[in-house]
This record gives structure tokens, C-alpha cells and sequence, in this order.
């Protein structure tokens, strides 16, 4: 018997196709799924007109509640998906200024909040606290391993936070140059990243490490893969991955001109992920390189900030694009971007091998594991490119 596959001749703009890996609700426990394009998830943005308090998004964060923290130039916000709000020195005192420029959170669930020419600030059970011990010149915070906190300021060396005490560390402790972030690995190693150099943390004092990629470089960030291997991005536009000794450069992986890496992180489903000062998002999986910038979508392709909630849905703070999200499907959604040679479709089958055929205005194509792997037209030999019907024999 044939099998037949229609849809009746309306133009479509696109195909959206359920049934395949990654196109149900329990995509959403497995995060971005790596076999779609970055166009094909779903693309969410929020601005100044929607309750951020300003357009440039410099820190994300999640406390355990559930709620995002977005720092910004004018404020910091609180999201529940919903509705922001905001706090600023107009309505909360421990906030000295409005300039939010990083943001942790702790294994205890505590919000730590570093504020522009405002020092340190925490949040928890519904409580804002400032902490005078520290600098007021606080440039970034990190955690640590334990209860470990880092808090780099500009001018006033490091401060080392441990529990409710605080130690300031200079050169004579090995730590020279501005802190621009840590990682800690699995076995506990605290590496520290700063303007002239790569430093890890032994015995209470930093030495330099042995890498000559980076020594004396200005490194932008760090991160600690799912293997333990150590990411290292540096200010002249360089990518870096350092395991037992040996280091792989990964500097082409990067978008030419688009500027070094601000933000780096491995999601759930193992994909890296990288923002760039000019050059958007850059999306490394097992199957490929794929980007996501303004031409796909992004409200700006000056990037300041990563972070993958729980629900494994990507957060992507601007420079004045505001707030962008990046969530899975209830359906994957196919147009020319992923490969349709035309926005018109008016037939679909999926024949016996699991392979699923659209007709379009200009030939047909097969879609397998949420990717156009076949595409028949006038090239292949299709007498009449514009398919209203499939039949399978």
C-alpha cells in the first residue's frame, strides 16, 4: 500500500516537526540539545521597555529559589521569568551605587554582589548586607572552594574572604596585577586569573604557572571543563585548553575580529560555549561550530555574560542589547536557515526508515536527527521542483 503525505497548498514560513530527539518536554532536563542549529531553539529577549533597569547587562546569576539577578549599569534586578524587580541605592542602602559589575553565588545559596566604587555586597534570606572590610574598589568576585571568596579590586590588591574574615593579599603573597577571575578544579587546585598572567594558589601563595601561553598575558576568563581541563581565554583574542601539562590552542574556534572572550561555559549536554567582546556567541559541540550573533537574532553581538540556569535554558547578557534567552523547543522549527531551499512547504512524510521528507516551491528534502541531511531539486534531477505531494511505495 502507498503511503501518502500532504498538506494542503498554503504557504508556510516554516516546518516545525515533533517526534524527533529533542522536539519533547524532557528536552528541557537535557538542555540545548547540540543536534539543532542555535536558530532552531527558542529565542527570548528583554530590555529597558520590559523592567530592566538598563540595557547593558554586565552579571547573571541564579539563586536556589529559582530567581535570576541581572546586574546592570543602573541597578540590580531580580526576575521570576515575569516580572523584574529592581534594587538601588533609591530603595536599598547597602547598595552605595547602582553600578553592578559581577555577580556569584555560593554553595550556601548567598548572593554575592560586587558593585562599582560600592565594595561588597551579599543577599540572603531576603537581606542585603554590605561588607566594609572590603575595598569599596571592587572590580569582580568569585568563589571559591569551601567557603572561599574572592574579591579582586583595582589598586587595593586581593581580597581574600573566608567566612566572616578578610585578608588582603599583595605581592608579597605572589599575587601581582588586577584579578579578573578563579576556577577551582575537582581536586581543589584554585587558579587565578589576572592582567599579566596565569597564577595558581599553593600553600597560601601564588606562583606564576609554567605555561609560556600565559605568562605575563592578560587573561579574561577561566573555566574548569566536565574533564578538568582548565579553559583559558586571553585579552589578545586567544583560546587556550590546558589538561596534565599539555595545552591545546583553540584560537580558531573564535570569530576573527570579533574580540577575546568575556564569558565561557560547558552546558548539560556538554556543548562549550563562548562570548566574544564583539562577536557574539559561539556554540563548540561534537557535531560542529555553530554561532549565534545579531545575524541570527542576538539584540547586540557585544556579549558580557553567559549562564545556563537550572532548567538548562541560556541566558546571554549585552553590552545595550539588553537580556537574551536561548530555551529548547516543544517543537523543532526548520526554515532556510536550517537548509529548506524554500520558505514555502506544502507536503510532509516521514517514510519507513525514520526519515522524514518536506516539499517545497523548489524540491524536496530529508530531515534526519534534526538535521536536512538529503535535498533533491532541479540539480538531482527532479523534473518539476515545486513538490505538493510524497507517496512512499
Amino acid at each position: 500500500m502507498a503511503r501518502h503525505g500532504t498538506i494542503s497548498p498554503f504557504l508556510l514560513a516554516f516546518v516545525a516537526l515533533a517526534g524527533f530527539p529533542g522536539a519533547s518536554l524532557a528536552q528541557s532536563e537535557r538542555g540545548l540539545d547540540p543536534a539543532l542549529r542555535t536558530t532552531q531553539y527558542v529565542h527570548e529577549t528583554w530590555s529597558a521597555e520590559e523592567g530592566l533597569p538598563q540595557n547593558s547587562v554586565s552579571a547573571l546569576a541564579q539563586t536556589p529559589d529559582g530567581y535570576l539577578w541581572i546586574g546592570t549599569q543602573e541597578g540590580l534586578a531580580r526576575f521570576d521569568g515575569v516580572r523584574f524587580v529592581v534594587f538601588d541605592p533609591d530603595n536599598e542602602p547597602a547598595l552605595l551605587t547602582a553600578d553592578i559589575i559581577d555577580l556569584e553565588v555560593d554553595d550556601s545559596g548567598t548572593l554575592w554582589i560586587a558593585v562599582r566604587r560600592g565594595g561588597l555586597v551579599s543577599y540572603q534570606d531576603g537581606h542585603f548586607r554590605h561588607h566594609p572590610e572590603v575595598p569599596l574598589s571592587a572590580t569582580a568576585v568569585s568563589v571559591g572552594s569551601g567557603r572561599t571568596r574572592w574579591v579582586g579590586t583595582f589598586g587595593a590588591g586581593l581580597a581574600v574572604m573566608e567566612g566572616d574574615s578578610v585578608r588582603v593579599l599583595y605581592e608579597k603573597a605572589g599575587f601581582g596585577g588586577r584579578f579578573s577571575g578563579s576556577a577551582v578544579s575537582h581536586e581543589g587546585t584554585t587558579y587565578v586569573a589576572t592582567d599579566s598572567g596565569l597564577l595558581i594558589l599553593e600553600n597560601g601563595i601564588f606562583r606564576e604557572a609554567s605555561f609560556d601561553e600565559t605568562r605575563g598575558a592578560w587573561i579574561t576568563t577561566l573555566h574548569v571543563d566536565p574533564d578538568n581541563a582548565l579553559w583559558v581565554a586571553t585579552r589578545d583574542e586567544r583560546l587556550f585548553r590546558m589538561r596534565d601539562g599539555s595545552v591545546e590552542d583553540h584560537t580558531n574556534w573564535l570569530v576573527a575580529s570579533g574580540g577575546y572572550v568575556r564569558s565561557m561555559l560547558h552546558d548539560r549536554a556538554g556543548s562549550l560555549w563562548l562570548s566574544q567582546a564583539s562577536g557574539g556567541v559561539t556554540r563548540v559541540a561534537h557535531n560542529g561550530i555553530d554561532r549565534f550573533a545579531a545575524q541570527e537574532g542576538l539584540s547586540d553581538n557585544q556579549v558580557l555574560k553567559l549562564l545556563e540556569d537550572r532548567e538548562g535554558a541560556l541566558w546571554i547578557g549585552t553590552a545595550g542589547g539588553g537580556l537574551n534567552r536561548l530555551r529548547p523547543p516543544m517543537f523543532v522549527p526548520f526554515t532556510t536557515e536550517e537548509g529548506l531551499p524554500h520558505p514555502n512547504t506544502y507536503s510532509v512524510l516521514t517514510d519507513r526508515q525514520g526519515v522524514t521528507w518536506v516539499g517545497t516551491e523548489l524540491g524536496v528534502v530529508g530531515i534526519e536527527a534534526n538535521r536536512i541531511r538529503t535535498s533533491i531539486g532541479a540539480a538531482q534531477g527532479l523534473a518539476h521542483p515545486h513538490v505538493l505531494s510524497l507517496a512512499e511505495t
